[in-house]
């Protein structure tokens, strides 16, 4: 039987599931005057930011809720921080949960991805998630200004 590619979590991608470079794409700050100060500090400090989009499979909402309070749990035991995580009502294509994650390094990050516990829920995820997009960002101070 053909393997299919993986995708940026190292699972089977189906034509639903977008990764941007493996987390290598950057959110650009177009015009940010601090820009370049922060793309040092992130790679001085080896910390990954990630905006992490989760579209659920019809009627599995609930679902895809509690398999990412399991993964989350999972991915704090690397060291991960949730910064944020939000829901939609995830009609008209968007997503249901949007998270913004930060990892103090790319090797916490590997870790997390290759953990035998996350990687044994592979069939629940299958079950209820429909299509995942995972952007690395950078993290941007607000303007004291605004």
């Amino acid at each position: 039987m053909a393997r299919q590619p993986a995708d940026c979590l190292g699972r089977s991608r189906g034509p639903r599931t977008r990764c941007f470079g493996p987390f290598r794409a950057h959110a650009l700050l177009i015009g940010h005057p601090a820009r370049m100060r922060e793309s040092r500090s992130r790679a001085e400090s080896g910390r990954r930011a990630l905006c992490v989009l989760l579209w659920a499979r019809p009627g599995a909402d609930d679902g895809l809720i509690a398999y990412e309070d399991q993964v989350l749990g999972i991915a704090g035991g690397h060291g991960c921080r949730v910064l944020q995580r939000v829901r939609s009502s995830g009609a008209g294509g968007q997503p249901l949960e949007i998270q913004l994650l930060e990892f103090p390094s790319a090797q916490a990050l590997d870790e997390f991805m290759t953990d035998r516990r996350r990687q044994s829920l592979a069939g629940e995820r299958d079950r209820v998630i429909a299509k995942t997009e995972i952007i690395e960002v950078q993290l941007v101070q607000p303007d004291p200004g605004q």
